[in-house]
């Protein structure tokens, strides 16, 4: 959790900037989704390059760094682990699954991280921030229903938040997740805590594979 407090603070302090706030009055919601969209699309692309990066390198570089009966200790195939097997270059299928199985369950985390500080960014703006207040910081003049601050949806549906607070917490919410992704692989804070179990057990499949395709090959 401790790791996670600096970006908070980082995206509490832009969540109250008056700019934002008057972008997301005149964003169509269809424009936010658009962003959104756009923002998802960065995020997922820049997983696949990374990924498959790291894909490449453990299958280049475990030789020297892990061992067999380390990785499968525990395992059905621990007995044979007792040596180094083969490694037999991934198919193309192969590499596509590894890089889709490591890719989805990043996006996971991503998409429960944002999903908790949309959350959470909305409880604020409903604790700390008055509708006069929102009003003035979106400059807000009219509303196609009632009068300012407007009132929010969410899919077609009325929520008693004003339309503003729903669309800043929900921007915010998604810049912190492309920051979160892109933090999880390069800094080493995040990368130990949300990264490095996905490639550890990418690199205990992997061993498992070598044992298995070399002891049907001796069969």
């Amino acid at each position: 959790m401790s790791r996670v407090l600096p970006l908070l603070m980082i995206t509490v302090v832009v969540y109250f900037t008056g700019e934002l706030w008057q972008l997301a009055a005149r964003m169509p919601r269809q424009r936010l989704w658009q962003t959104i969209g756009f923002l998802a699309v960065v995020a997922i692309v820049f997983m696949v390059t990374t990924i498959r990066d790291e894909v490449r390198a453990l299958r280049d570089d475990r030789a020297e760094q892990t061992e067999s009966a380390k990785l499968l200790a525990g395992t059905p195939l621990q007995a044979e682990a007792g040596h180094q097997p083969v490694r037999t270059p991934l198919s193309l299928a192969e590499q596509v699954n590894v890089i889709a199985v490591m890719v989805v369950s990043q996006a996971i985390q991503v998409v429960f991280f944002t999903a908790g500080l949309f959350a959470f960014f909305l409880a604020l703006g409903i604790v700390a921030v008055p509708d006069d207040v929102a009003v003035l910081w979106s400059s807000e003049e009219t509303c196609p229903v009632g009068e300012p601050p407007c009132p929010g949806t969410w899919f077609g549906v009325h929520v008693p938040v004003p339309q503003t607070i729903v669309h800043v917490s929900l921007f915010v919410a998604v810049l912190s997740g492309l920051y979160f992704t892109v933090s999880t692989s390069v800094d080493p804070l995040y990368r130990e805590r949300f990264f490095t179990p996905l490639i550890d057990d990418v690199a205990v499949s992997l061993a498992g594979r070598d044992a298995y395709l070399e002891m049907e090959g001796t069969r």
